[in-house]
């Protein structure tokens, strides 16, 4: 689930950069590590496609490699 607090931080900071509605039915974990990167300024803004392929990385297993 996405954090609420740190999304309200994260969208005072850069706005609304990402669908948050397609992203919170999901585990949130992802997105708030995301988020919290970005606000320490080791990282782009957040966007959906960002989110997507974070969501790829994990689905694929180290046997795929």
């Amino acid at each position: 689930m996405i954090d609420r607090e740190l999304l309200e931080r994260y969208q005072a900071a850069f706005g609304c950069t990402f669908d948050v509605a397609l992203w919170g039915r999901r585990p949130g974990d992802g997105v708030n590590d995301l988020m919290r990167v970005a606000l320490a300024g080791y990282g782009p803004p957040v966007t959906d496609e960002r989110i997507a392929s974070r969501l790829r990385e994990r689905l694929v297993s180290p046997e795929g490699l």
